[in-house]
Formats: C-alpha cells, sequence, structure tokens
C-alpha cells in the first residue's frame, strides 16, 4: 500500500544520507541541496504515480467485475428466456389444433405444426402468405368483418371452410381472439376439423 511505499521511500532516502553524514563532509551546500531535492521529487513522483495507478487498477477491476457479474446476470436470463421460448414453442407445436397468428392485415407470421399438416402447406408456404390463401372466395368479406371485431377485443367462436392446398374443402370450428405483442394486436385463430 501506499504506507509501506512510503515508508520504503524514506528507508532509501536514509541509506542515502547516512554515509554521507558519517563519513563525507559536504563541500558543496548548492550541489548537496539541488541533489536531495531531486531525489525527494523523484520520490513524490514515483509516490504519486503509484498511488493513481493503484486507483486506476483497482477501478479497472471493479470495473471488470460489474461486467462480469453482468454477464453472469444476462447469461442467466437468457437461459431462462431460452427456456421459456422452447416451452412456449413446445406448447405451440404440440397442440392438437391447428393455430395461425396472423397481425391485423391478415398476414400468417405463425403457424403450428398441426395447422401446416391440415390444410397441406410447409410452413414456409404459409408464413408471409394471406389469410386469403386459405379462405374460400366467398367467405373473404365475412373474415374481413371477423377481423375488425377480433382486433376490438372480441372473442369470436364460429365455423369456416378452408380449401387445402390440393383445393379439396376443410371444416373447421374455429375460436379467435386478439393479442398483444410488442404493443401490436394480432389475431389467434385456433381451429379444430369437422
Amino acid at each position: 500500500g501506499f504506507f509501506l511505499s512510503l515508508s520504503l521511500s524514506i528507508v532509501i532516502y536514509f541509506i542515502y544520507l547516512a554515509p554521507i553524514f558519517l563519513f563525507d563532509t559536504i563541500t558543496d551546500p548548492a550541489a548537496f541541496v539541488a541533489n536531495n531535492v531531486f531525489m525527494i521529487c523523484t520520490f513524490v513522483l514515483v509516490l504519486t504515480w503509484r498511488v493513481l495507478s493503484q486507483k486506476s487498477m483497482i477501478n479497472e477491476l471493479s470495473h471488470q467485475y460489474d461486467l462480469m457479474q453482468d454477464k453472469q446476470k444476462l447469461e442467466v436470463l437468457l437461459k431462462e428466456l431460452h427456456k421459456s421460448e422452447q416451452w412456449h414453442r413446445s406448447l405451440f407445436d404440440s397442440a392438437t389444433d391447428g393455430i395461425i397468428v396472423l397481425d391485423r392485415n391478415g398476414t400468417i407470421l405463425k403457424a403450428n405444426d398441426n395447422a401446416c399438416v391440415m390444410h397441406g402447406y410447409s410452413r414456409a408456404e404459409l408464413l408471409g402468405a394471406h389469410i386469403t390463401l386459405l379462405e374460400n372466395d366467398h367467405q373473404r368479406e365475412k373474415m374481413a368483418e371477423r377481423m375488425l371485431r377480433i382486433l376490438a377485443g372480441e372473442t369470436l367462436f364460429f365455423e369456416t371452410t378452408h380449401k387445402k392446398k390440393n383445393g379439396s374443402p376443410l371444416h373447421l370450428e374455429i375460436s379467435s381472439k386478439a393479442i398483444a405483442i410488442d404493443d401490436e394486436q394480432m389475431a389467434v385463430a385456433r381451429g379444430a376439423a369437422t
């Protein structure tokens, strides 16, 4: 620490002075004083540098410790988030009903495995497509009206007929409601084949 360094500096200074006072005579007092001032200034500079570098090192170590603590907290949060995401994805994909999430314009944002199988499309074909891909032409007006009601907060239960990729009809019982994710309203439709 500082006091140990100061003590060592004083000891070194007296080791330098002791032989001069015991065995020598000072013939040039101005040079002697100048040399002593130089040595004292050197010790003061070295001690000041040591104190400042020690404080800097302590600050740096403190910042590194804080960063390490924050990194560990972030890793724990990321693990929990990953676990939560796996949990929700598992529930979403393993649902026995087909589940489709639509944005407010009717674009399909998510579709679970069962929705893909029921309609005969791959997930890549459904994601980004408009819901009209699955709706029969004569039901599009009803679909637009239902979407407005759902986004207004109403939970709807209805029967409808979708068309599969091969063109055959798919009769469904749908329950649908709005959800908000990042302040954006979306519609979740859960359908079971009848």
